[in-house]
């Protein structure tokens, strides 16, 4: 290739490029982690890596100010001496922190363009900084003005060396909408791993103060995903690292409960985004966002320095020479989607029964309302031109305790069971019979079994005044709704099964009971009706899995 002339690529109004590129923090909360970001960085030249912890403690302190438009950042760590604060404003994407990668790779920042993130809210930037045995500095910027200026510091630095971050005439709706518990939860979030180590976060709005805690995934019930991946493909070599410290560090955890806090991608302890939020991660796995946005998941993926942030640290860098390492890194890690997704299945399968427990006693409790309708119905009804007296009665919860009737079979019962239903009739008194030894049962409760069905059996058995739905029954799995995983939603189709079987099983019953021998066409209409009201009863609960049903409010 010939080259005729050289020309010269100048950038005018270097200012207004960079408050173009401040609007992609696109929050104010997510510029505000640059500051905080900042003083971690500074704190790195004292932290310990055999001891996980600094040399002193970290003190960082967020003060809003909303009556004068400022909110400011102060921190007692290792503070810049004046060439690294003039290059807050003249070494963009050559700091001293993309040079002090090489020693320390965990500092986080490469750029230099975190300090300009002010310009997405704010009128100035002012930063005050000292190091030990130095004097004190100060910068000030402003986002219409082409250059920085060198002033004299109008605040003292008390510790030994520390920082002060002022951003000054901020946007009054902004400030307006700050508030102080999304901030916290957002730096808790952001910094979740630094601020496990002697780390002190303080944020004062006004009268308000709030401190940050750290997050403990060891008193969480689960099963743990761990694994340190330390070679990787890129492109058609690997690479290997014989320290795990450089290398990939998994830690997740399927937990027993529903969990609100989705894992994550971390690098240097700071948060990139949620995994499932990572398009060039989600492209890369089998099960798509069904894994990693169920909500028994939950802990980080530690990347270190072997992926690079885009400028908004919400993704990874592809790109020339970058697209072959990310690839590579992705691939290791999608390959713990199978224990993941086991696990899952696992948890699942533990809360299965209590799960089917729930909805037992939804059932129930909906059967026993439409029982107490149907007593009533009867109770007012004529027969033979007389009202019927006859007092409610209930199914014995021990079999042999009062007259028997046979449920025809056709040889599909489960191997030792002899199907029959017993009822009792009342007294001369009109009381009850059919006690349990430990206390009186009244009524019929619903029940579900998992056990394994073969083809042809019955989808409900009733006995000892118990109606026992077949969950493995080929009618129930084709209309049960699917969920995360398999987890079991209440659609319409399952409500109208369960309506179906639960009155032919309860009609049954009730006509026996009520010695009623009603024809063939009020039979049809009674078990319509039933199903009907059945199904008006579910309505709240349609849609919702059954982890929900507890808390479900019927209207």
């Amino acid at each position: 290739m010939e080259v005729l002339e050289t020309i010269p690529i100048n950038i005018r109004d270097q200012h207004n490029l960079l408050n173009l590129l401040a609007e992609s923090y696109k929050s104010l909360n997510k510029a505000l982690m640059e500051y905080i970001d900042n003083s971690f960085d500074s704190a790195d030249d004292y932290y310990d890596d055999v001891l996980g912890r600094y040399q002193r403690d970290v003190a960082i302190i967020i003060t809003i100010d909303r009556a004068n438009n400022t909110i400011s950042v102060l921190d007692n760590c290792n503070g810049m001496d004046l060439e690294i604060l003039k290059g807050l404003a003249n070494s963009i994407n050559d700091s001293e922190k993309r040079r002090r990668a090489q020693k320390r790779p965990w500092v986080n920042g490469q750029f230099g363009l975190g300090a300009h993130a002010y310009r997405f809210f704010a009128q100035k930037l002012r930063v005050i900084t000292k190091k030990k045995n130095s004097s004190t500095g100060a910068i000030s910027i402003d986002r219409d003005e082409p250059d920085a200026k060198l002033i004299k510091p109008y605040k003292s630095i008390s510790n030994d060396s520390g920082t002060f971050v002022e951003l000054s005439d901020i946007d009054r709706q902004q400030i307006k909408r700050l508030n102080i518990q999304e901030l916290k939860r957002d730096i808790e979030t952001y910094f979740e791993m630094l601020l496990r180590r002697n780390v002190a976060i303080t944020i004062r709005d006004d009268d308000q103060v709030s401190v940050c805690e750290s997050f403990d995934y060891d008193q969480l019930e689960g099963i743990p995903i761990q694994k340190v991946i330390t070679s990787w493909h890129r492109g058609s070599a690997t690479l290997s690292y014989p320290d795990s410290a450089r290398g990939i560090h998994i830690n997740l955890k399927v937990c027993t409960k529903k969990m609100d806090r989705p894992p994550f991608f971390s690098r240097k302890g700071r948060r990139i985004n949620y995994i499932s939020h990572m398009d060039s991660f989600i492209r890369k796995t089998e099960h798509r966002k069904k894994v990693w946005e169920n909500y028994y998941l939950t802990g980080y993926i530690e990347v270190g320095d072997n992926l690079e942030p885009i400028i908004t640290r919400d993704d990874f860098m592809g790109g020339k020479g970058k697209t072959a390492t990310r690839s590579g890194i992705y691939e290791e890690i999608v390959k713990v989607e199978d224990d993941i997704y086991a696990a899952i299945e696992q948890v699942n399968r533990d809360r299965s029964d209590e799960n089917f427990r729930k909805l037992a006693s939804v059932l129930t409790e909906l059967l026993t309302e439409i029982t107490k309708e149907e007593d009533l119905r009867i109770r007012h009804e004529n027969k033979d031109g007389q009202r019927n007296e006859q007092p409610w009665v209930s199914v014995s919860p021990d079999p042999g305790e009062g007259e028997e009737y046979d449920i025809k079979s056709n040889g599909n019962n489960r191997p030792g069971d002899k199907p029959k239903i017993s009822v009792v009739t009342p007294d001369l008194e009109g009381e009850l019979m059919g006690r349990k030894r430990e206390r009186e049962k009244q009524g019929i409760r619903i029940e579900f079994s998992t056990l394994p069905v073969v083809e042809g059996d019955r989808r409900t058995h009733f006995g000892d005044s118990v109606i026992t739905i077949f969950t493995n029954h080929p009618d129930f799995s084709e209309r049960r709704g699917r969920g995360d995983l398999e987890q079991i939603i209440i659609n319409p189709r399952l409500a109208n099964y369960l309506a179906a079987i639960i009155s032919s099983e309860y009609k049954e019953v009730f006509y026996n009971l009520k010695k009623l021998e009603p024809d063939r066409k009020k039979v049809l209409d009674e078990q319509i009706e039933f199903i009907f009201r059945f199904e008006e009863k579910l309505k709240n609960y349609i849609n919702q899995p059954l982890d929900a049903l507890g808390n479900v409010t019927r209207s």
